[in-house]
């Protein structure tokens, strides 16, 4: 993340970021990746926190660290936090994240491209169940006129090291892990990491047109070989379709569409990894077609220069952090409701 996505970005930004410190627990790692911009490098957060020089942390570590390495943060007075997807592994601790920012005051961007992508600002201001919803699309699920009736998310991809190889100079990938699809907790196990490592991308955008996400149904779930899902949902009158995978192949699949009953909307995203602008996007109802034919500009950007321009003070800030708490909740309670559905169904 940091060296095929976030530096190539940041090198886009000099007039408002300096790379300054690179922290992994691997100290060669460290050294390798800040000495291509020129930085301090070290393998504890301690010393990372306590650099004069820092006043805005990107953490992209597993997982499982998230919280404490955003609260960390937060506790040594930093200014601004990017954190990568997912914001914690837990509801509870995304709420630990988000009181802690509050009373510190920090700012805090979850690292979802797709919800700064300008081609997704582009729904906002012109499909109807985004209009009106206050916070960007992070916030509440369903705007101006009520939620969508349909909404499809479909991610097709060549495996992320053909991108990774294509962005920089990656130490190299270990093999793809083997999951035993030949029983029902192996299957639910599978498609609950791939629901929380890919189809979470845009399950913020999905909430934000389904407004009783919680309410989730399983109506079908599959596992795809080597990896991937096929999933049908229904949360209250939405009808949900998740789809997503990789395959050999440098051909890439990534759209979102959603429906009410006046308008159709939807987005093609450009794939993980790729600086190449932003998607495009198309909303037609009985009347009338926009087109948004894509900006040079991507989500990447968006994300840093939004941390750039929001501080807690924000009166939107409360609110992008609940948003944040919502969006992992509902992925949550995606996947296990998946899961459950799976291991129920051989019963």
């Amino acid at each position: 993340m940091v060296r095929s996505i976030h530096l190539p970005t940041l090198a886009r930004l000099p007039d408002l970021f300096r790379v300054g410190h690179i922290c992994d627990v691997d100290l060669a790692a460290a050294r390798a990746v800040a000495g291509t911009v020129g930085a301090r490098w070290s393998s504890s957060v301690t010393e990372l926190l306590q650099d004069s020089a820092v006043d805005v942390v990107a953490v992209c570590s597993p997982h499982q660290l998230h919280t404490d390495h955003v609260v960390a943060a937060c506790e040594a007075g930093v200014r601004a936090i990017l954190c990568e997807k997912p914001l914690a592994t837990s509801v509870a601790d995304a709420a630990r994240i988000a009181a802690t920012a509050r009373r510190t005051g920090t700012s805090v961007i979850l690292g979802s491209m797709h919800l700064f992508d300008p081609a997704w600002a582009f729904l906002r201001q012109h499909f109807g169940p985004l209009r009106g919803d206050g916070g960007g699309g992070v916030v509440g699920g369903g705007g101006g006129r009520g939620g969508a009736t349909t909404v499809r998310s479909n991610i097709m991809l060549p495996f992320n090291d053909r991108f990774e190889r294509w962005a920089t100079e990656p130490d190299g990938t270990g093999p793809l892990p083997e999951v035993d699809h030949s029983t029902a907790a192996g299957r639910a196990a599978s498609i609950t990491i791939q629901l929380l490592g890919l189809a979470i991308h845009d399950l913020p955008l999905v909430r934000a047109v389904a407004p009783q996400w919680r309410e989730v149904e399983v109506i079908s779930a599959d596992v795809m070989e080597p990896l991937g899902y096929r999933v049908q949902l229904r949360a209250g009158p939405t009808l949900i379709e998740l789809s997503g995978g990789f395959r050999d192949h440098w051909q890439t699949e990534w759209e979102f569409a959603a429906s009410d009953e006046h308008s159709i909307a939807r987005v093609e995203f450009t794939p993980s990894f790729v600086q190449a602008g932003s998607g495009t996007a198309r909303i037609t109802d009985a009347d009338t077609t926009w087109d948004f034919p894509g900006s040079d500009s991507n989500g990447y950007e968006g994300e840093w220069r939004s941390l750039a321009q929001t501080t807690m003070s924000d009166a939107n800030g409360s609110a992008r952090l609940e948003g944040y708490v919502a969006d992992l909740e509902f992925a949550l309670v995606v996947a296990d409701a998946v899961a459950t559905h799976i291991e129920e169904e051989q019963q």
